[in-house]
């Protein structure tokens, strides 16, 4: 919401650097496979699918919200 009232361009900003995030994770999980333990690379992939999820609901979040407030 912060975004939204002092950076309306920037709205998604958020949600963007979420989804990056998780991709990042996602990436470092399949280093972690190749280079250490495959345990380990799955718990990281974990990880990286909760912060996906979450990224989601943050993308509706906002998009229903600049919806409702126009």
């Amino acid at each position: 919401m912060f975004c939204h009232y002092y950076y309306p361009r920037k709205t998604y900003l958020p949600s963007n650097v979420s989804f990056s995030n998780a991709a990042l994770t996602f990436v470092g999980s399949i280093l972690v496979v190749a280079t250490m333990n495959a345990w380990y690379g799955i718990g990281i992939g974990m990880l990286a699918a909760g912060i996906f999820g979450c990224s989601v609901v943050v993308v509706l979040f906002v998009f229903i919200f600049k919806r409702l407030v126009r």
